[in-house]
Protein backbone atom coordinates (compact mmCIF):
# COMPACT_ATOMS: atom_id res chain seq x y z
CA UNK A 1 0.00 0.00 0.00
CA UNK A 2 2.53 2.05 -0.41
CA UNK A 3 2.19 5.54 -1.32
CA UNK A 4 -1.64 5.53 -1.31
CA UNK A 5 -3.71 8.53 -0.67
CA UNK A 6 -4.53 9.12 3.09
CA UNK A 7 -7.71 9.56 2.33
CA UNK A 8 -8.23 7.18 -0.75
CA UNK A 9 -11.77 5.70 0.60
CA UNK A 10 -11.27 1.91 -2.14
CA UNK A 11 -10.47 -0.93 -1.69
CA UNK A 12 -8.03 -1.28 -4.26
CA UNK A 13 -5.20 1.34 -6.00
CA UNK A 14 -4.60 0.82 -8.96
CA UNK A 15 -1.01 2.25 -9.30
CA UNK A 16 0.03 1.51 -5.59
CA UNK A 17 -1.19 -1.51 -4.92
CA UNK A 18 1.45 -3.90 -6.43
CA UNK A 19 2.14 -4.97 -10.02
CA UNK A 20 -0.13 -4.09 -12.24
CA UNK A 21 -1.23 -5.19 -15.69
CA UNK A 22 1.06 -1.79 -17.22
CA UNK A 23 3.88 -3.40 -15.68
CA UNK A 24 3.45 -6.95 -17.62
CA UNK A 25 2.80 -4.51 -20.89
CA UNK A 26 6.07 -2.81 -20.51
CA UNK A 27 7.80 -5.69 -20.38
CA UNK A 28 6.52 -7.22 -22.95
CA UNK A 29 7.16 -3.89 -25.34
CA UNK A 30 10.90 -4.61 -24.33
CA UNK A 31 10.69 -8.48 -25.32
CA UNK A 32 9.63 -7.59 -28.75
CA UNK A 33 12.02 -5.35 -29.56
CA UNK A 34 9.71 -2.09 -29.51
CA UNK A 35 10.85 1.22 -30.01
CA UNK A 36 8.35 2.75 -27.67
CA UNK A 37 10.43 3.15 -24.41
CA UNK A 38 8.99 3.44 -20.67
CA UNK A 39 10.60 3.66 -17.21
CA UNK A 40 11.47 0.73 -15.58
CA UNK A 41 10.57 -0.38 -12.29
CA UNK A 42 11.07 -3.36 -9.84
CA UNK A 43 8.23 -5.11 -10.28
CA UNK A 44 8.94 -5.00 -14.18
CA UNK A 45 11.89 -6.23 -13.41
CA UNK A 46 10.25 -9.31 -10.94
CA UNK A 47 7.58 -10.18 -14.21
CA UNK A 48 10.84 -9.79 -16.17
CA UNK A 49 12.63 -12.78 -14.40
CA UNK A 50 9.64 -15.21 -15.22
CA UNK A 51 9.65 -14.46 -18.45
CA UNK A 52 13.06 -14.51 -19.66
CA UNK A 53 14.11 -14.20 -23.04
CA UNK A 54 12.76 -17.01 -25.35
CA UNK A 55 12.70 -16.70 -29.00
CA UNK A 56 8.63 -17.29 -29.15
CA UNK A 57 6.42 -15.90 -26.97
CA UNK A 58 2.73 -16.78 -26.86
CA UNK A 59 0.52 -14.04 -25.04
CA UNK A 60 -3.00 -15.32 -23.68
CA UNK A 61 -5.64 -12.95 -22.71
CA UNK A 62 -8.75 -14.27 -21.22
CA UNK A 63 -11.27 -11.86 -20.74
CA UNK A 64 -12.97 -11.76 -17.17
CA UNK A 65 -10.19 -14.27 -15.73
CA UNK A 66 -10.08 -12.69 -12.60
CA UNK A 67 -7.77 -13.95 -9.95
CA UNK A 68 -10.92 -15.25 -7.60
CA UNK A 69 -11.88 -17.85 -10.41
CA UNK A 70 -8.46 -19.92 -8.99
CA UNK A 71 -8.98 -19.18 -5.61
CA UNK A 72 -10.87 -22.04 -4.31
CA UNK A 73 -11.34 -25.37 -3.48
CA UNK A 74 -12.71 -26.55 -6.94
CA UNK A 75 -10.81 -24.34 -9.22
CA UNK A 76 -8.78 -25.86 -12.27
CA UNK A 77 -5.59 -27.26 -10.99
CA UNK A 78 -3.51 -26.32 -13.92
CA UNK A 79 -4.00 -22.98 -14.29
CA UNK A 80 -3.63 -22.59 -10.39
CA UNK A 81 -0.59 -24.87 -10.21
CA UNK A 82 0.78 -22.10 -13.02
CA UNK A 83 -0.23 -19.03 -11.24
CA UNK A 84 3.00 -17.22 -10.67
CA UNK A 85 1.16 -14.01 -9.05
CA UNK A 86 -1.67 -11.99 -9.28
CA UNK A 87 -1.35 -8.37 -10.77
CA UNK A 88 -3.73 -5.73 -10.77
CA UNK A 89 -5.24 -4.62 -13.59
CA UNK A 90 -6.27 -0.88 -14.75
CA UNK A 91 -9.27 1.53 -13.53
CA UNK A 92 -11.48 1.22 -14.75
CA UNK A 93 -11.27 -2.31 -14.86
CA UNK A 94 -12.96 -2.81 -17.54
CA UNK A 95 -11.77 -4.45 -20.92
CA UNK A 96 -11.44 -1.29 -23.62
CA UNK A 97 -9.25 0.33 -20.71
CA UNK A 98 -7.22 -3.04 -19.84
CA UNK A 99 -6.90 -3.81 -23.74
CA UNK A 100 -5.71 -0.63 -24.53
CA UNK A 101 -3.10 0.10 -21.52
CA UNK A 102 -2.17 -3.90 -22.68
CA UNK A 103 -1.28 -2.76 -26.20
CA UNK A 104 0.58 0.51 -25.24
CA UNK A 105 1.75 0.00 -21.98
CA UNK A 106 0.41 3.27 -20.78
CA UNK A 107 -2.41 3.94 -17.71
CA UNK A 108 -5.45 5.28 -18.66
CA UNK A 109 -4.57 8.32 -17.69
CA UNK A 110 -2.39 8.39 -20.66
CA UNK A 111 -4.13 6.78 -23.44
CA UNK A 112 -8.00 7.64 -22.82
CA UNK A 113 -9.67 4.39 -23.52
CA UNK A 114 -11.91 5.29 -19.69
CA UNK A 115 -14.77 2.73 -19.99
CA UNK A 116 -16.77 0.84 -22.49
CA UNK A 117 -17.95 4.28 -22.81
CA UNK A 118 -15.77 6.92 -23.73
CA UNK A 119 -16.54 10.49 -24.10
CA UNK A 120 -15.27 11.49 -27.42
CA UNK A 121 -14.61 15.50 -28.94
CA UNK A 122 -15.22 15.20 -32.19
CA UNK A 123 -19.00 14.07 -31.63
CA UNK A 124 -19.49 15.59 -28.05
CA UNK A 125 -20.58 13.02 -27.10
CA UNK A 126 -20.49 9.80 -25.66
CA UNK A 127 -19.12 6.31 -27.68
CA UNK A 128 -18.80 3.04 -27.39
CA UNK A 129 -14.75 2.08 -27.65
CA UNK A 130 -14.22 -1.16 -28.47
CA UNK A 131 -17.06 -1.68 -31.15
CA UNK A 132 -16.18 1.99 -32.46
CA UNK A 133 -20.13 3.35 -32.53
CA UNK A 134 -21.96 6.05 -31.12
CA UNK A 135 -23.37 5.24 -27.96
CA UNK A 136 -26.88 6.28 -28.03
CA UNK A 137 -27.41 5.05 -32.01
CA UNK A 138 -24.96 2.59 -32.80
CA UNK A 139 -24.10 4.36 -35.43
CA UNK A 140 -20.03 3.53 -36.67
CA UNK A 141 -18.54 5.99 -36.08
CA UNK A 142 -16.41 5.32 -39.28
CA UNK A 143 -19.89 6.36 -40.56
CA UNK A 144 -19.87 9.86 -38.73
CA UNK A 145 -16.48 10.16 -40.40
CA UNK A 146 -14.53 9.61 -37.41
CA UNK A 147 -10.98 7.77 -37.88
CA UNK A 148 -9.85 5.78 -35.39
CA UNK A 149 -6.83 7.42 -34.30
CA UNK A 150 -9.11 10.42 -32.86
CA UNK A 151 -10.64 7.65 -30.01
CA UNK A 152 -7.35 5.81 -30.07
CA UNK A 153 -4.40 8.10 -30.19
CA UNK A 154 -1.66 6.34 -28.53
CA UNK A 155 1.04 4.37 -29.96
CA UNK A 156 0.92 0.43 -29.43
CA UNK A 157 4.38 -1.22 -28.94
CA UNK A 158 3.68 -3.68 -31.80
CA UNK A 159 3.65 -1.13 -34.20
CA UNK A 160 7.47 -0.98 -33.48
CA UNK A 161 8.58 -4.62 -32.76
CA UNK A 162 11.67 -6.78 -34.27
CA UNK A 163 9.46 -10.07 -33.95
CA UNK A 164 7.25 -11.33 -36.24
CA UNK A 165 3.69 -10.52 -34.79
CA UNK A 166 0.14 -11.89 -35.26
CA UNK A 167 -2.87 -12.05 -33.38
CA UNK A 168 -5.95 -14.65 -32.97
CA UNK A 169 -9.01 -12.92 -32.47
CA UNK A 170 -12.74 -14.57 -32.80
CA UNK A 171 -14.30 -14.38 -35.77
CA UNK A 172 -16.41 -11.44 -34.95
CA UNK A 173 -13.85 -9.10 -33.99
CA UNK A 174 -10.65 -9.75 -35.74
CA UNK A 175 -11.23 -7.22 -37.95
CA UNK A 176 -12.90 -4.17 -35.89
CA UNK A 177 -10.39 -1.09 -36.25
CA UNK A 178 -9.62 -1.92 -32.07
CA UNK A 179 -7.89 -5.28 -33.22
CA UNK A 180 -6.31 -3.90 -35.79
CA UNK A 181 -4.96 -0.52 -33.71
CA UNK A 182 -4.10 -2.95 -30.86
CA UNK A 183 -1.98 -5.55 -32.78
CA UNK A 184 0.04 -2.31 -34.08
CA UNK A 185 -1.60 -3.23 -38.35
CA UNK A 186 0.12 -7.09 -37.95
CA UNK A 187 -1.80 -9.94 -39.20
CA UNK A 188 -4.84 -11.09 -37.50
CA UNK A 189 -5.84 -14.41 -37.68
CA UNK A 190 -9.81 -15.51 -36.56
CA UNK A 191 -11.29 -18.87 -34.57
CA UNK A 192 -14.27 -19.48 -34.59
CA UNK A 193 -14.02 -21.68 -31.12
CA UNK A 194 -12.06 -22.14 -28.24
CA UNK A 195 -10.58 -25.10 -28.82
CA UNK A 196 -10.05 -24.04 -32.42
CA UNK A 197 -8.00 -20.80 -31.41
CA UNK A 198 -5.88 -23.10 -29.35
CA UNK A 199 -5.20 -25.56 -31.97
CA UNK A 200 -4.05 -22.06 -34.00
CA UNK A 201 -1.71 -20.99 -31.34
CA UNK A 202 -0.16 -24.36 -31.42
CA UNK A 203 0.05 -24.30 -35.56
CA UNK A 204 1.69 -21.04 -35.46
CA UNK A 205 4.13 -21.54 -32.93
CA UNK A 206 5.03 -24.71 -34.33
CA UNK A 207 5.89 -22.85 -37.68
CA UNK A 208 7.49 -20.07 -36.76
CA UNK A 209 11.42 -19.79 -37.76
CA UNK A 210 12.03 -16.83 -36.36
CA UNK A 211 11.44 -14.96 -33.26
CA UNK A 212 7.52 -14.56 -32.81
CA UNK A 213 4.74 -12.56 -30.73
CA UNK A 214 1.73 -13.71 -30.63
CA UNK A 215 -1.53 -12.39 -29.45
CA UNK A 216 -4.64 -14.61 -28.23
CA UNK A 217 -7.56 -13.54 -26.81
CA UNK A 218 -10.59 -15.66 -25.34
CA UNK A 219 -13.74 -14.02 -24.42
CA UNK A 220 -16.25 -16.99 -23.07
CA UNK A 221 -15.07 -16.88 -19.59
CA UNK A 222 -16.29 -13.29 -19.64
CA UNK A 223 -19.26 -13.67 -22.05
CA UNK A 224 -20.69 -16.52 -19.67
CA UNK A 225 -20.24 -14.79 -16.26
CA UNK A 226 -21.96 -11.55 -17.16
CA UNK A 227 -24.91 -13.77 -18.79
CA UNK A 228 -25.36 -16.19 -16.24
CA UNK A 229 -23.02 -15.14 -12.82
CA UNK A 230 -19.73 -16.34 -11.82
CA UNK A 231 -21.11 -19.56 -10.13
CA UNK A 232 -23.17 -20.88 -12.91
CA UNK A 233 -22.13 -23.85 -14.39
CA UNK A 234 -21.39 -22.73 -17.74
CA UNK A 235 -19.26 -20.01 -16.35
CA UNK A 236 -17.25 -22.78 -14.60
CA UNK A 237 -17.14 -24.92 -17.53
CA UNK A 238 -15.23 -22.27 -19.70
CA UNK A 239 -13.13 -21.95 -17.00
CA UNK A 240 -12.27 -25.59 -16.57
CA UNK A 241 -11.94 -25.55 -20.49
CA UNK A 242 -9.65 -22.99 -20.87
CA UNK A 243 -7.79 -24.95 -17.86
CA UNK A 244 -7.97 -27.94 -20.02
CA UNK A 245 -6.71 -26.65 -23.72
CA UNK A 246 -3.50 -24.94 -21.93
CA UNK A 247 -2.10 -28.09 -20.08
CA UNK A 248 -2.47 -29.47 -23.44
CA UNK A 249 -1.02 -26.51 -25.42
CA UNK A 250 2.01 -26.88 -22.88
CA UNK A 251 2.69 -30.47 -23.81
CA UNK A 252 2.78 -29.69 -27.19
CA UNK A 253 4.86 -27.00 -26.92
CA UNK A 254 6.76 -26.55 -23.98
CA UNK A 255 10.51 -25.65 -24.02
CA UNK A 256 12.96 -23.27 -23.62
CA UNK A 257 12.90 -21.56 -26.70
CA UNK A 258 8.74 -20.82 -26.16
CA UNK A 259 7.02 -18.76 -23.19
CA UNK A 260 3.27 -19.02 -22.95
CA UNK A 261 1.74 -16.13 -20.91
CA UNK A 262 -1.64 -16.02 -19.38
CA UNK A 263 -3.62 -13.07 -17.80
CA UNK A 264 -6.68 -11.50 -17.78
CA UNK A 265 -8.14 -7.99 -18.05
CA UNK A 266 -10.54 -7.64 -14.84
CA UNK A 267 -12.28 -9.93 -12.48
CA UNK A 268 -16.06 -10.27 -12.00
CA UNK A 269 -18.82 -9.16 -8.95
CA UNK A 270 -22.47 -9.98 -9.33
CA UNK A 271 -24.78 -7.28 -8.51
CA UNK A 272 -28.39 -7.64 -7.40
CA UNK A 273 -31.20 -5.93 -8.83
CA UNK A 274 -32.02 -3.45 -6.67
CA UNK A 275 -28.38 -2.60 -6.53
CA UNK A 276 -28.84 -1.29 -10.58
CA UNK A 277 -29.01 2.57 -11.24
CA UNK A 278 -30.78 3.51 -14.54
CA UNK A 279 -29.63 7.21 -15.49
CA UNK A 280 -31.92 7.85 -18.36
CA UNK A 281 -33.39 11.17 -19.54
CA UNK A 282 -34.90 12.03 -16.75
CA UNK A 283 -31.53 13.30 -15.07
CA UNK A 284 -31.18 15.31 -17.88
CA UNK A 285 -34.36 16.90 -18.32
CA UNK A 286 -33.90 17.58 -14.33
CA UNK A 287 -30.79 19.54 -15.13
CA UNK A 288 -28.43 16.97 -13.44
CA UNK A 289 -25.97 16.55 -16.42
CA UNK A 290 -25.62 18.28 -19.73
CA UNK A 291 -25.54 14.99 -21.87
CA UNK A 292 -25.73 11.20 -21.15
CA UNK A 293 -22.86 10.02 -19.79
CA UNK A 294 -20.07 7.85 -20.48
CA UNK A 295 -17.75 5.28 -18.33
CA UNK A 296 -19.11 2.00 -17.45
CA UNK A 297 -21.36 -0.16 -14.95
CA UNK A 298 -19.57 0.93 -11.83
CA UNK A 299 -17.98 4.45 -13.01
CA UNK A 300 -19.88 6.81 -14.58
CA UNK A 301 -18.36 10.38 -15.85
CA UNK A 302 -20.82 13.51 -15.60
CA UNK A 303 -20.67 16.78 -16.93
CA UNK A 304 -22.87 20.08 -15.61
CA UNK A 305 -23.21 23.44 -15.11
CA UNK A 306 -20.07 24.84 -13.00
CA UNK A 307 -22.52 27.73 -12.23
CA UNK A 308 -24.78 25.18 -10.27
CA UNK A 309 -21.53 22.76 -9.17
CA UNK A 310 -22.70 22.89 -5.61
CA UNK A 311 -26.34 22.54 -5.87
CA UNK A 312 -26.01 20.08 -8.73
CA UNK A 313 -23.22 17.56 -6.41
CA UNK A 314 -25.50 17.34 -3.81
CA UNK A 315 -28.37 16.05 -6.22
CA UNK A 316 -26.61 13.73 -7.67
CA UNK A 317 -25.25 12.59 -4.57
CA UNK A 318 -28.78 11.61 -3.83
CA UNK A 319 -29.36 10.62 -7.10
CA UNK A 320 -26.48 7.77 -6.41
CA UNK A 321 -26.89 6.85 -2.69
CA UNK A 322 -24.59 5.87 -0.37
CA UNK A 323 -23.14 3.12 -2.38
CA UNK A 324 -21.38 5.26 -4.46
CA UNK A 325 -18.33 7.66 -3.79
CA UNK A 326 -18.55 10.97 -5.82
CA UNK A 327 -15.20 12.75 -6.41
CA UNK A 328 -14.48 15.54 -8.74
CA UNK A 329 -12.09 14.77 -11.80
CA UNK A 330 -9.61 16.92 -10.14
CA UNK A 331 -9.85 14.74 -6.95
CA UNK A 332 -9.36 11.38 -9.29
CA UNK A 333 -6.34 13.12 -11.02
CA UNK A 334 -4.86 13.89 -7.62
CA UNK A 335 -5.39 10.47 -6.24
CA UNK A 336 -4.02 9.04 -9.35
CA UNK A 337 -6.85 6.70 -9.85
CA UNK A 338 -6.42 6.36 -13.93
CA UNK A 339 -2.47 6.29 -13.46
CA UNK A 340 0.02 8.72 -12.38
CA UNK A 341 0.24 11.30 -15.16
CA UNK A 342 -2.67 12.60 -16.86
CA UNK A 343 -2.98 13.87 -20.28
CA UNK A 344 -5.09 16.77 -21.96
CA UNK A 345 -7.14 14.03 -23.73
CA UNK A 346 -8.10 11.92 -20.94
CA UNK A 347 -8.46 15.30 -18.65
CA UNK A 348 -11.12 16.52 -21.39
CA UNK A 349 -12.79 12.73 -21.09
CA UNK A 350 -12.89 12.47 -17.98
CA UNK A 351 -15.93 15.06 -17.46
CA UNK A 352 -16.34 17.58 -13.87
CA UNK A 353 -18.08 14.54 -11.51
CA UNK A 354 -17.12 11.03 -10.99
CA UNK A 355 -19.23 8.70 -9.15
CA UNK A 356 -17.66 5.40 -8.20
CA UNK A 357 -19.53 2.12 -6.73
CA UNK A 358 -18.01 1.50 -4.03
CA UNK A 359 -18.94 -2.33 -4.06
CA UNK A 360 -21.52 -4.18 -6.12
CA UNK A 361 -23.53 -1.78 -6.68
CA UNK A 362 -24.26 -0.52 -10.62
CA UNK A 363 -25.18 2.39 -12.22
CA UNK A 364 -25.12 3.17 -16.11
CA UNK A 365 -26.61 5.10 -19.11
CA UNK A 366 -30.03 3.27 -19.80
CA UNK A 367 -33.37 4.55 -22.08
CA UNK A 368 -36.63 3.75 -20.30
CA UNK A 369 -38.13 0.82 -21.16
CA UNK A 370 -34.66 -0.39 -22.69
CA UNK A 371 -33.66 -4.27 -22.51
CA UNK A 372 -30.03 -5.79 -23.52
CA UNK A 373 -28.24 -3.27 -22.16
CA UNK A 374 -25.70 -3.42 -19.10
CA UNK A 375 -28.26 -3.12 -16.16
CA UNK A 376 -29.86 -6.78 -17.49
CA UNK A 377 -26.09 -8.58 -17.01
CA UNK A 378 -26.19 -10.84 -14.16
CA UNK A 379 -22.59 -9.92 -13.23
CA UNK A 380 -20.21 -7.14 -14.73
CA UNK A 381 -16.98 -5.53 -13.83
CA UNK A 382 -15.55 -1.37 -13.90
CA UNK A 383 -14.83 -0.97 -10.15
CA UNK A 384 -12.28 -0.97 -7.72
CA UNK A 385 -12.69 -4.06 -5.44
CA UNK A 386 -10.46 -6.98 -5.51
CA UNK A 387 -12.52 -9.14 -7.38
CA UNK A 388 -12.86 -7.22 -10.35
CA UNK A 389 -9.02 -6.07 -10.04
CA UNK A 390 -6.69 -8.82 -9.44
CA UNK A 391 -6.06 -10.99 -12.77
CA UNK A 392 -3.50 -13.87 -12.74
CA UNK A 393 -0.54 -13.72 -14.19
CA UNK A 394 0.42 -17.44 -15.39
CA UNK A 395 3.63 -18.28 -17.00
CA UNK A 396 4.76 -21.64 -18.05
Amino acid sequence: MLNRPVDYPFEVHPVFDGPSLVDLARVMSRAVGSSVVFPESKEQDRIKGLVGNPEKILLILVDGLGSHFLSSPDSPSFLCESMSMSINTVFPSTTASALTSLSTGLWPSQHGALGWWTYLKQINGPVTTLPFTRMLDGISLEDLGVAGECLFNAEPYLRTSDREVSGLLPHDIYASVFSSYALGGNPVFKYSSMEEGFQSATNLLKSKESPTFIYFYIPDVDSNAHRYGIDHNFTKAAVTEVDRLCRILRDEVGGSNIRVIITADHGHLEANEYEKIAINEKVLEAGLIQQPVSGDARVSYMRFDQESADVTHAALAGFFGDEFGLITSQEAIRWQLFGPIMNEISKDRLGDLIAISKGSSIACWSEECQSGGMLDLKSVHSGLTKLEMEVPLIIF
